[in-house]
């Protein structure tokens, strides 16, 4: 139990070291990951399209 103990007093004291973001860096970052992923299902939804064309015109045709 004890170690246990030590171990909670070690995590606390390296919690107490880590630098949290501001609440504008949580903000860009988190409008930066939205804007990415939007983006990137674009692409994806894309080349999904076009692939899908491309496949069933050869089919139909």
């Amino acid at each position: 139990m004890q170690t246990f103990i030590e171990y909670l007093k070690s995590v606390r004291l390296e919690l107490l070291k880590v630098t949290w973001p501001t609440r504008d860096e949580v903000y860009s970052s988190t409008l930066l990951v939205v804007s990415f992923t939007i983006i990137l299902t674009l692409v994806v939804w894309g080349f999904d399209s076009l692939v899908n064309f491309l496949v069933y015109s050869r089919v139909a045709g």
